[in-house]
């Protein structure tokens, strides 16, 4: 088995949140190939150093100079095992290593003739309710918005919010009078708050009737999101809290939420986010996949990963906004969405293809390791 890093970039809508401005994603594909002639492809999503510390550069380097040597002439079916090694050799990394997990599933999944919905468990549900997001919005532009996303069929909106509570608690509201009962509406404040200033928003937004509230504190503040969780009635859904199976216990435990929004890229790939939801269903609690605007690899992972979720139950059972944010797409046929539900073909793997010549094109922006 080899394994090869092809950095590529894609425009997008330009949006931002409380990370930062974005009109462009650097991301890193990973072909994986055997000597029968098989291949996988998989996705690291890193957005960008801000949030997981991880960039197109570092992403190449650490899969070309560390990951790959790991991996080379091992079987790539036990992927259980492999990626414990990685683990054991190279820290974090999550980015990095999600890019080989997914491109491990693909593999298996065409090597044994079956979609990877299949290897993670079987699906649960035959297609999943998408969610979309909207980035930090004036609420003056929320109205239109919010139409062009209920338009595209959205079951639920996610709002991003993290400027200042006020300005905050205006938006949301603004959300709600625009979207009314079209759809679930969410916010996420990517730990904007302190404690108090989580409580006071949220008790000033408690009529928009918001399926939950995302990340209102920071994501080490378990003891914070307790507290909230404990003196509001919004659910509180966690995202920068979990980064591995270890932290889902640990929210569950402290009762420090009532849903987890899992990143497939933020906590290594298929495999542990598959274990992070069955210990948030172990718990009651829900989960929910959620988008880093990937690309259609990585958007394929997610779609099998929402299928299979007993409790991904919130209105959507993942986030696929770069359904509208994405001004082109590196994969032949991508996934569609229909009247606000999209679901897997029954092609080996995740089912998709690459269009070669795109990622040719989009590959020249980058600038690889050497």
């Amino acid at each position: 088995m080899r394994v090869e890093a092809l950095p590529v970039s894609l425009a997008v809508e330009p949006y931002s949140d409380r990370y930062g401005k974005y009109s462009e994603l650097n991301y890193v594909l990973a072909k994986v190939q055997t000597d029968q002639g098989i291949s996988g492809i998989g996705e690291a999503s890193p957005i960008d150093a801000s949030f997981y510390g991880e960039t197109q550069h570092s992403i190449v380097a650490i899969i070309e100079r560390f990951i790959s040597p790991l991996v080379n002439g091992e079987d790539p079916l036990e992927i259980e095992r492999l990626e414990k090694s990685i683990d054991q050799k190279v820290a974090g990394n999550n980015c990095a290593k999600t890019a080989l997990d997914i491109a491990l599933y693909d593999l298996a999944g065409k090597a044994l003739g079956q979609p990877v919905h299949v290897l993670l468990g079987g699906q649960f549900r035959k297609k999943a309710p998408i969610g979309l997001e909207l980035g930090i919005t004036d609420p003056k532009q929320m109205s239109e918005k919010a139409t062009k996303l209920l338009e595209m069929g959205a079951k639920a909106i996610k709002l991003h919010v993290g400027v200042s509570p006020e300005t905050d608690i205006q938006a949301i509201r603004a959300l709600h009078d625009s979207v009314g009962d079209g759809a679930a509406i969410r916010a996420d404040a990517n730990g904007a708050y302190t404690t108090a200033e989580a409580i006071h928003v949220l008790r000033k937004v408690e009529t928009c009737e918001l399926e939950y509230f995302e990340q209102p504190v920071t994501g080490a503040n378990i003891d914070g999101l307790r507290r909230i969780k404990q003196v509001v009635d919004t659910p509180i859904a966690v995202d920068e809290s979990v980064w591995t199976p270890e932290d889902a216990v640990e929210v569950c435990k402290r009762e420090a939420a009532d849903v987890i929004n899992i990143k497939v890229t933020r906590v290594g790939g298929l495999n542990k986010a598959k274990k992070i939801a069955q210990i948030a269903e172990a718990f009651f609690l829900k989960s929910h996949v959620g988008c880093e605007v990937e690309f259609g690899v990585a958007m394929a992972a997610k779609v099998h990963l929402a299928l299979c979720l007993v409790n991904a139950t919130c209105a959507s059972a993942g986030e696929f906004t770069e359904i509208a944010w994405l001004r082109d797409n590196i994969v032949r046929a991508s996934l569609q969405v229909k009247d606000g539900y999209i679901e897997a073909n029954d092609k080996p793997g995740l089912g998709i293809e690459l269009d070669e010549e795109k990622v040719k094109r989009y590959t020249t922006k980058a600038k690889p390791i050497s």
